[in-house]
């Protein structure tokens, strides 16, 4: 939870904060604490719109260990919550992510199938894709502003697609001010034995 983030914000904004447990979230309701499993921050809204879900905090703390875990139960079907038929992984570190212009450029291994799924994707406006960027504070300043990963996150391309964005706290700012953020997550660290569970 940011300090300095003013009360409406803190309201309009679903908080959760992972510390200590993999499996158990404390969810932040009127400045309560309330537990809820990993699984739920993938739980649907009450108005059935696509999810936007910030993961930020501090470098090394477990962000992506995070994304990875969720993945995981995604592809093993652990999720209660199972919307998806696919999930990518978008590193924002490597270039060829970063400077994407269109949504098979977010496949790292190119195959005939990839124009199919993006096509199917694209007529369903992204209805049924989770989308992962992990690294928001790995891009430059202007493709924050300009990048396809920006597009998708402000819901101007593919508005049914879900997305998770993962960050470093002192980044994380730009993107909790935008309309499309609807769950805010902040990673407080693992035990070592959970890591080992990832």
């Amino acid at each position: 939870q940011d300090r300095h983030a003013d009360p409406e914000t803190i309201q309009q904004t679903a908080w959760c904060m992972l510390r200590g447990n993999i499996d158990k979230i404390p969810h932040f309701t009127d400045n309560k604490i309330i537990l809820i499993d990993i699984e739920d921050v993938l739980k649907p809204n009450e108005s059935g719109q696509s999810l936007t879900i910030v993961i930020d905090g501090p470098p090394g703390i477990g962000k992506t260990t995070l994304c990875r875990k969720l993945l995981n139960m995604w592809a093993n079907g652990q999720i209660k919550h199972q919307q998806y038929d696919l999930v990518i992984y978008c590193p924002l570190r490597y270039d060829k992510i970063a400077q994407a212009s269109t949504l098979q450029d977010l496949f790292v291994y190119q195959c005939r199938e990839v124009d199919a799924v993006t096509e199917w994707f694209d007529r369903r406006h992204g209805e049924g894709l989770l989308i992962i960027f992990d690294g928001w504070d790995e891009l430059s300043v202007d493709l924050r502003r300009h990048s396809l990963a920006s597009r998708i996150i402000c819901k101007k391309l593919l508005h049914k697609c879900s997305v998770i964005v993962t960050s470093r706290s002192y980044a994380s700012s730009s993107l909790l001010d935008l309309d499309s953020i609807n769950r805010h997550v902040a990673v407080m660290g693992f035990k070592v034995q959970e890591i080992e569970n990832v």
